[in-house]
């Protein structure tokens, strides 16, 4: 187990020195989580007003009151 961590935190440490040298990578990775989330945020808002979503909610409102 030892072992296991201490080849763990040398592989941790060796990533982390490469990325320290390279200033843009970390840029990069914290910006594209919010890109993403601005791409597909922007997609489900707009398919939740389509009319089949809304007829999806229609049927599964129905579906429950009924079976009540």
């Amino acid at each position: 187990m030892t072992t296991l961590v201490a080849h763990t935190w040398w592989m941790t440490a060796r990533r982390l020195k490469v990325l320290v040298k390279q200033p843009a990578f970390i840029v990069i990775m914290l910006i594209q989580p919010a890109i993403w989330l601005f791409l597909f945020g922007t997609c489900s808002a707009r398919s939740s007003r389509s009319p089949a979503s809304a007829a999806a909610t229609t049927w599964t409102t129905s579906s429950r009151a009924s079976s009540r």
